[in-house]
């Protein structure tokens, strides 16, 4: 509703209004911090579990039928499967050798250099 009255007194869009006025609440701290933490696990969520599905639905719903079948071929789904495995088995060597050099549980290390990967803290 904000971001409508944004556009009827500025005739900016709406989204980008209320992207405004999501910045400038930011900035003179007119947002609690427990309403900022609340948003941050909103955040994470979506960033680690709604993200990739929602990119694979669009992209199957915007890809017609026939285009579908014609890339679901044998060959094409046993190349995705070697990559696939490949980088499992890779991700699963590195961690048992690494497991014994530095003396930590192979899950360890896989959790350690996920989060590494995601931007997130190791620990």
């Amino acid at each position: 509703m904000v971001g409508v009255e944004i556009y009827r007194v500025c005739g900016l869009p709406a989204p980008v209004g209320m992207l405004f006025l999501a910045i400038a609440l930011k900035l003179i701290n007119g947002i609690s911090p427990s309403l900022l933490a609340g948003s941050q696990v909103v955040y994470k969520f979506f960033q680690t579990a709604v993200t990739y599905p929602i990119l694979f639905a669009v992209g199957v719903a915007m890809t017609s039928w026939q285009a579908l079948e014609e890339a679901l071929t044998l060959a094409n789904l046993l190349v995705i499967v070697s990559t696939v495995l490949s980088l499992v088995m890779t991700g699963f060597w590195w961690a048992k050798r690494s497991a014994c050099i530095l003396s930590m549980l192979p899950l360890f290390l896989v959790v350690r250099v996920g989060r590494e990967e995601r931007g997130m803290s190791p620990f």
